[in-house]
């Protein structure tokens, strides 16, 4: 029963706002066509496409697309490697690195992390 209850307040809102959007685009089609006698039953389609359109979003908030990598590049004239490439998760710089590489060129720097970064199997 609370599954059900947490299932209700959570699609609920978002099912009012996609069936106040659905529902003005419907209206404006109804009335549009009332010009030309054309009478239109829309309101079914309008509450379960605002249903669809909800469950659709949440599902889509609550699904991982991917791991965004940032790259930071840096230049040290002293050493013979003189760039630096650090990988890591998108917004975490100083928490946590997901892999680094020194060479003499910086796109290479930049192409040996990434290959080290992106062929490892992915943490879960």
């Amino acid at each position: 029963m609370s599954w059900v209850k947490h299932e209700l307040k959570e699609v609920g809102l978002v099912t009012l706002y996609f069936l106040s959007c659905f529902g003005i685009i419907l209206t404006l089609r109804k009335l549009f066509l009332a010009d030309y006698q054309i009478k239109v039953y829309a309101l079914s389609a309008a509450v379960v496409g605002a249903l669809m359109a909800a469950k659709i979003a949440l599902l889509l908030g609550h699904t991982r697309a991917g791991t965004r990598f940032d790259v930071a590049l840096t230049h040290h004239a002293k050493t013979p490697l003189g760039w630096h490439a650090l990988f890591y998760p998108g917004g975490f710089l100083h928490v946590s690195k997901s892999g680094d590489a020194w060479s003499p060129m910086p796109w290479r720097a930049v192409q040996r992390v990434a290959w080290m970064t992106l062929s490892r199997e992915p943490r879960v």
